[in-house]
């Protein structure tokens, strides 16, 4: 026996000893050691006030609930737990339902409402007061261990005993960690441990202890206000004890439920069920209301356990009987499925949580797998869809669907503990999951070869007619490697060859050097994509497609994968508004479009030294979402939201490597975290030198390295000349009319150029709500103007990012972000801006008398299409390429000429003028392509001073197709720039597509003539289409008819639809 085992002994026996002695038999009654013991009524007899009895029961007249709130505050949570029981006291739904709390606070981590320490049980009563407890105080006890299970089943007995009601409901507070442990105490007598947690183990034996004291012998509804507790495992160990369960799959933020909201539910006439289910989404929206889009809860109906595990059960033996041919999918599926402990969890090896979501890995499974359990699958997604009643989300948890479950990637992941859990019992899982071990030792443990890491200018390889892969391109040899180089006509690309068997992961680590002989910096790193981009070959079914999860499980293929990305060259930066300092940034999860991580420590006064943390950042505000703590308990991994203090210091973890490859983590230059912390980007330095670090690993867990060669980095041409002046007067240049001039198709089929976009630009003056953020009117030709904001940034590389207003919300979510570059001559000026994600360019010229005089267009023209325009002042003829004659009265509204005849349909363009070389350029409004046109007599008069030079007519590199929408151009690959011959329009569009909208990531899916789009994860629209010429026309499932025109690079990898009557395009590229 241990000493916790002989502690636990020695309090069980003193509770009998108190029983038997500290009880006062009435004047008259029998002597508890002479008479009867079974002739005394069961725990109805008070006892002298002490620890566990809290004198006589309190009748139950009218009371409906009581609700049960153990509260583990001893630990970095503590602020959290008072805020809790202040909210607690003021949703407090009254007389009605008893909400009893049993609260341990800590030494050092909060001095809010009194500094006391120790653990105290409270009767609450509703209270609006925010700095006093103004409940009632049943017992102060001191320091009592809340991770000790018999304290858990003291507080439940003698709850139950003083506060019998109708119905039972337990809260659980404090860290979780699934089946592993919940309610770490850091201060925990009786043990020896520095922090003691309650096992699954124990918190199911306490339960079962108290069943019979509750009505029905179960408690209404467990509530788990923990992280990761919405696990199978979890649902399986309650199920007998409880008839409704609430719990997060996912960490979750530190604010937890919202009580003031949560506990008037228990209020009137509302069922279990209804009460879970609200739980549900009043926890999912107040985790919105505080800022935070990564929390989830789910509410279980207990009562179809055990329909659940039956087909559990089912499925995990139809697994086992594939994994002799599917070992390698199978794992795959695994590695690549949302996994709650992030996607390096598995290198904590046995501290690993392997807490994976059950159905996005199922949903993987069906995709992944030659020959799934279709059939098995199907019946489990049934069973879990009648144990499921409720499930909300963040957005930010785009595969989060609903509950979690243990899956080791590999045997070194696996707790031997877990062979001891109800779950496993009945279901047999840990012989699945054995027999799938077996195989990666078997088969999957020849490491994979890096073959070579090459730079270059991408070529379409002779003979190849559509290219769809890196095995298709050559690359033309490059001298050095330039930033954010997709418009130059020398783009730099790097490709990595990948080769051998069950190859499970390719990785690559971009980092710079001050020379080729120094330690070099891993800037960013990412999980590499497959090359799965082509949907023609597979044989999947179009019914099947249920979701996108497919698209996100990269499958590197048996044998020689070429890998083919844009070099970005970027450097990521962490800035308080002061200083910036360098990190690692990680790209490590190809399931997550929207974040990457930071790796380091944070310390502050409260947290007791650093601690291990992961900053989470947003991919479009590149703003930082959550700071989530991982540290190492002597029973798993305690993980918890961290708030930040301004006091507070992180300090990121680098990773550095030499000539030889090997890795070596090193803590970098700490930053106070002060108003907050955001992520800038800098290109890296020229004279610089930059090498990548790629990486393979195979399904078993061998991998490889190899360093590629020293290559020295350029100037951008187009950015760095400009930088200074953009960051000393941007702001003070942003306010004006401005005309927009993009990559437009010419008429002629010659290929894009620059040419006008039509929608004009009017950014205001900064306003309330900061000095960097304009106000934006944006309007296409005559349709209604849309109104959004622009937010400014100067610091590091200048990008200015568009804000939309969501209608539901009222928030402004970032939809666009874009490098931005002002360029001045004399009195004029333009700005050249790039997508942050494909570096597409598009300029933004002042609509003045300098860059538009009004007499400029009066003559006679001719087009490269073959047309012609003569103008006047007060009449206009355009002749078609065709010949066709029309004569009207010409009307000119900004950039936008409009040639009305006296019958017929009136023609619009767009124009912008070259008056160097008196040409025009002019983009057509119902065909959106580009005519440029030559003078051919009444040549003008030329303003004074000069204006700005507009690089119309210029052809236009193209930006590269993406297997996945990045919304930042990160140093994770890119793939290659397709030839841009005359534009296709009968073109085949079946595949898995992605975008960005309103800051969503949307995923469609097209079939033939059939299409499905998912945001988030979630399907939202449906419907059919036909092609007509450049027109795409369709109808929704819910019969809305639309129109948009449509572009389709010939590559078939990027396909553009704009909106005709508000002129917003969203550009598409293939993912599958």
């Amino acid at each position: 026996m241990n000493v916790r085992q002989c502690v636990r002994a020695m309090a069980a026996m003193l509770l009998v000893f108190l029983s038997c002695f500290l009880i006062f038999p009435q004047e008259g009654a029998a002597s508890p050691v002479s008479g009867d013991v079974q002739s005394l009524p069961e725990l109805q007899q008070p006892a002298a006030p002490g620890p566990w009895n809290w004198g006589d029961p309190v009748p139950d007249t009218g009371r409906e609930w009581t609700v049960i709130a153990y509260m583990d505050g001893d630990n970095n949570l503590e602020s959290f737990a008072l805020s809790d029981l202040k909210e607690m006291e003021a949703g407090h739904p009254g007389s009605a339902v008893e909400v009893i709390a049993l609260l341990d606070r800590a030494k050092d981590y909060s001095k809010a409402i009194g500094d006391w320490t120790g653990t105290r049980a409270y009767r609450l009563k509703k209270s609006a007061g925010e700095e006093t407890i103004n409940s009632e105080l049943l017992f102060d006890f001191g320091e009592l261990n809340l991770g000790d299970g018999a304290v858990l089943e003291a507080f439940l007995r003698e709850t139950l005993r003083k506060y019998p009601a109708k119905k039972t409901a337990l809260f659980m507070w404090d860290h979780g960690s699934g089946w592993i442990n919940m309610a770490n105490d850091d201060d925990a007598p009786g043990t020896q441990r520095t922090t003691d947690e309650i096992t699954l183990d124990e918190f199911t034996a306490a339960l079962k202890s108290t069943a019979p004291l509750l009505p029905g012998g179960q408690l209404d509804l467990v509530f788990f206000d923990m992280c990761l507790m919405g696990q199978a495992e979890t649902v399986t160990a309650c199920a007998p004890y409880a008839k409704y369960m609430v719990g997060a799959p996912p960490t979750i933020p530190g604010v937890g439920m919202d009580y003031a909201k949560a506990l008037p539910l228990f209020r009137g006439n509302n069922s279990t069920a209804d009460i879970a289910a609200e739980l549900v989404r009043t926890g999912v929206r107040g985790f919105g209301e505080n800022g935070r889009k990564d929390g989830a809860y789910t509410a279980f109906n207990l009562s179809k356990a055990d329909e659940f595990l039956t087909a559990f059960s089912v499925f995990s033996n139809k697994l086992a009987e594939k994994v002799p041919s599917e070992w390698a999918n199978i794992t795959r599926t695994i590695f690549y499925s949302q996994n709650y402990g992030g996607r390096g969890d598995y290198l904590r090896e046995k501290n690993s949580l392997s807490s994976i979501d059950l159905r996005d890995w199922l949903s993987r499974l069906r995709k992944i797998m030659k020959s799934p359990p279709s059939a098995e699958i199907e019946k489990l997604e049934k069973a879990l869809g009648s144990l499921i009643i409720a499930a909300e989300k963040g957005p930010m948890l785009t595969f989060s669907r609903g509950i979690s479950i243990y899956v080791p990637l590999r045997e070194n992941n696996m707790r031997s503990e877990y062979a001891g859990l109800e779950f496993n019992r009945r279901t047999g899982w840990i012989s699945t999951l054995s027999a799938l071990y077996g195989k990666q030792k078997e088969e999957g443990m020849v490491p994979p070869r890096v073959v070579s890491i090459d730079f270059g200018t991408p070529k379409v390889r002779a003979g190849v007619a559509l290219p769809k892969t890196g095995a298709d391109y050559d690359l033309l040899p490059l001298n050095e490697v330039t930033p954010l180089s997709a418009n130059l006509p020398r783009s730099s690309y790097v490709k990595l060859i990948f080769e051998d068997r069950a190859i499970l992961w390719g990785y690559a680590g971009f980092a710079y050097a001050d020379g080729p002989q120094g330690e070099y910096t891993i800037v960013s790193d990412a999980v590499l994509l497959d090359e799965r981009l082509d949907p023609e070959g597979s044989q999947k079914k179009w019914e099947e497609a249920a979701d996108i999860s497919d698209a996100m499980t990269p499958v590197f293929r048996d044998g020689r994968n070429e890998l083919l990305y844009q070099v970005g060259a970027l450097i990521h930066l962490l800035s308080n508004g002061q200083k910036s300092i360098l990190i690692t940034a990680r790209f490590r999860d190809v399931s997550d479009l929207m974040h990457f991580t930071i790796d380091g420590t944070y310390s502050d006064p409260q947290t007791r030294g650093e601690v291990p943390v992961e900053l989470i950042v947003d991919t479009q505000s590149y703003s930082i979402v959550a700071m989530t703590s991982f540290v190492a308990t002597e029973n798993g991994m305690a993980i918890s939201d961290i708030s930040p203090r301004p006091e507070g210091i992180f300090r990121p973890s680098l990773l550095k490597f030499g000539s030889d490859g090997n890795l070596r983590v090193v803590s970098g230059e700490g930053i106070q975290w002060g108003e907050g912390l955001d992520v800038i980007l800098e290109m890296m330095p020229a004279g610089k030198t930059l090498r990548i670090l790629g990486q393979a690993e195979s399904i078993g867990g061998a991998g490889a390295t190899l360093v590629s060669p020293p290559m020295t980095i350029a100037e951008n041409p187009e950015i760095t000349p400009r930088l200074e002046e953009t960051r000393r007067t941007g702001a003070g240049r942003l306010p004006g009319k401005y005309a927009t001039f993009g990559s437009v198709a010419q008429r002629n089929g010659q290929g894009p150029i620059l040419a006008p976009a039509g929608n004009v630009l009017e950014i205001g003056q900064p306003g309330k709500m900061g000095k960097n953020v304009f106000p934006v009117r944006s309007r296409l030709g005559d349709q209604q103007a849309v109104e959004f904001v622009l937010l400014w940034e100067p610091r590091g590389l200048p990008i200015l990012t568009a804000y939309g207003k969501d209608e539901k919300s009222g928030e402004y979510v970032p939809s666009e972000r874009r490098f931005a570059v002002v360029q001045t001559e004399g009195n004029s000026y333009l700005w050249t801006t790039f997508d942050a994600y494909t570096m597409s360019k598009t300029l933004m010229m002042p609509l003045d008398d300098l860059n538009f005089p009004p007499a400029f267009m009066e003559g006679s023209w001719k087009g490269n299409d073959g047309s012609s325009l003569e103008l006047g002042r007060g009449s206009a003829v355009y002749i078609s390429e065709k010949g066709a004659r029309m004569q009207g009265n010409p009307s000119v509204r900004d950039n936008m000429l409009t040639i009305t005849p006296r019958s017929g349909t009136p023609v619009s363009l767009f124009f912008g003028f070259n008056q160097q070389s008196d040409a025009m350029v002019a983009t057509f409004l119902d065909t959106e392509t580009a005519v440029i046109y030559s003078r051919t007599s009444v040549p003008s008069p030329q303003p004074t001073p000069q204006p700005m030079p507009q690089p119309m007519p210029q052809p236009m590199p193209q930006p590269m197709p993406q297997p996945m929408p990045q919304p930042m151009p990160q140093p994770m690959p890119q793939p290659m720039p397709q030839p841009m011959p005359q534009p296709q329009y009968q073109v085949n569009l079946t595949g898995v597509w992605g975008t960005y909208m309103n800051g969503q990531p949307v995923i469609m899916q097209i079939y033939g003539n059939q299409y499905q789009a998912w945001m988030n994860g979630m399907l939202f629209e449906a419907g059919y289409f036909q092609v007509q010429g450049n027109i795409l026309q369709g109808q929704t499932t819910t019969g809305e008819v639309f129109s948009r025109y449509l572009y389709v690079d010939p590559s078939g990898m990027v396909f553009n639809l704009t909106d005709p009557y508000t002129g917003i395009s969203v550009t598409y590229q293939r993912m599958q």
